[in-house]
């Protein structure tokens, strides 16, 4: 059974996806530096 996280939105997304959108979000990041890059936020 995969584990769900609560977002800052109020949605739960299974943990995986997090990761999954930080790494995308991190290449733009790369291969863009002009975009901002926002990690997600471990509590």
């Amino acid at each position: 059974m995969e584990e769900e996280i609560q977002t800052d939105a109020g949605g739960k997304q299974p943990k995986w996806n997090v990761l999954n959108q930080q790494v995308k979000a991190y290449k733009q990041f790369v291969y863009n530096p002009s975009q901002d890059y926002q990690p997600y936020r471990i509590r």
